[in-house]
């Protein structure tokens, strides 16, 4: 969680009801041992990117930056605007500070939000998923379908109890706030059942994946027509789409 310390909450930060309910509509579509075998390409995933970043100073450094932007969500759509505003040099002096573990979080992510900054959403979601993956121990997934600040929204809203405050002094002790709710939502997803027993972190990963899934097909299913709803992809593989995981050849 970085260097700032969370106060235990006055509340309880889980709503327990909203989350059981939301693990019974993720249960319809996906079971335990498909949530499992997510967690797993997630920990694969992890690995990948561990590999990757150590390969950044070396003579492949270049190539190597769009191996890693490859692995997340959002820049695999995005690589030819991202391409546009920065080079793969800038890129990579990015990444290295990114994986400086020397540093707290919003120093490392820093950089990177900066050059990325005229593409919005994806100059948070970019640099905090790649945190995520390189310790996933000290730093939860912060992307803007977990949390978006701006407006408010995001899987972890929906669990956390109304009272529980994600917001900080200052964006370090928002983000440590962040990590605190979401690793205090993962033991009690995982106590009650709702997430496979093993790697909490990629387990609830998963499970905010799944919760979010839920919540956007709902959302789909009363706003657009019977026809569009039938194009949604099934819930698995919009989790795998969300996580960055996602592959056709496999899925």
């Amino acid at each position: 969680m970085g260097n700032v310390a969370v106060e235990p909450p006055k509340v309880q930060p889980a709503d327990l009801e909203t989350i059981a309910d939301l693990a019974g509509a993720i249960f319809t579509s996906v079971d335990m041992t498909e949530m499992s075998a997510i967690a797993s390409e997630l920990e694969a995933k992890a690995q990948r990117l561990g590999e990757l970043f150590a390969q950044l100073s070396g003579p492949r450094g270049e190539e190597v930056v769009n191996l890693i932007i490859a692995e997340t969500f959002i820049s695999r759509r995005k690589r030819r605007e991202i391409s546009a505003i920065v080079t793969e040099a800038i890129l990579r002096d990015a990444l290295i500070a990114l994986a400086d573990s020397s540093q707290g979080p919003m120093e490392r992510v820093s950089l990177m939000r900066y050059w990325l900054e005229p593409m919005g959403d994806l100059a948070n979601d970019l640099p905090f998923e790649l945190l995520h993956f390189l310790q996933p121990d000290r730093f939860c997934l912060a992307t803007s379908w977990v949390w978006n600040p701006l407006t408010e929204t995001g899987a972890v809203k929906l669990l956390l109890d109304e009272g529980f405050e994600l917001f900080g002094a200052d964006q370090d002790e928002a983000f440590a706030r962040l990590n605190f709710a979401i690793d205090y939502l993962g033991q009690t997803a995982q106590a009650a059942g709702f997430i496979p027993a093993g790697n909490t972190h990629f387990a609830m990963d998963a499970f905010l994946a799944g919760v979010y899934g839920v919540y956007m097909s709902t959302v789909l299913e009363m706003r657009m027509t019977k026809e569009f709803n039938k194009i949604l992809p099934p819930l698995s593989q919009l989790m795998r789409r969300l996580l960055g995981i996602y592959h056709k050849e496999v899925n």
